[in-house]
């Protein structure tokens, strides 16, 4: 289980990573439809530009999706589907085939080259942080307290303050 106190809010409104607030995948107190078609049920939707394998990161109000083959990722509004940024680059990682994490306003993407960049949490986009390590990821991190977990081709990581 992820402790909640991390992500600086809790409840099934967020869902920092694919499992969601109790790791498990289930929202508590949702309650979705059970049928829909491209007329019925469906509050919005936009055109995602370029294939992906990753799941998309649900984090606070925000969506945010990556595209495999160019390594960009795009921005969106939750609620309304506005996008806040489209096909952004980001510039030295490879193929994204692990999902996305997020944490202390940080949204974290990793590559099958070992390279990763650390976006702000936020409407528009700026890079915190790039990193390289010697490996290849297309298992998606996992995120516990101020642990960073991350399962390389050839090693497994534990990212944390010394």
């Amino acid at each position: 289980m992820v402790p909640m106190d991390v992500y600086g809010t809790s409840g099934d409104n967020h869902w920092p990573t694919w499992r969601g607030p109790d790791g498990t995948g289930a929202a508590k107190n949702g309650n979705p439809p059970i049928n829909w078609s491209e007329t019925e049920n469906i509050k919005w939707k936009v055109e995602v530009p370029g294939e992906s394998v990753s799941s998309p990161l649900l984090y606070g109000d925000k969506l945010y999706f990556c595209s495999v083959n160019k390594a960009e990722i795009s921005c969106y509004q939750a609620e309304t589907g506005k996008a806040h940024f489209v096909q952004q680059e980001l510039d030295g990682l490879g193929d994204i085939y692990s999902s996305p994490v997020g944490a202390a306003d940080r949204v974290y993407f990793f590559s099958r080259n070992g390279a990763a960049k650390v976006i702000r949490h936020s409407d528009k986009f700026e890079v915190l942080a790039t990193n390289k390590l010697d490996d290849e990821f297309s298992a998606s991190p996992a995120i516990v307290a101020d642990e960073l977990y991350l399962k390389g081709k050839e090693h497994f990581y534990c990212i944390a303050r010394q």
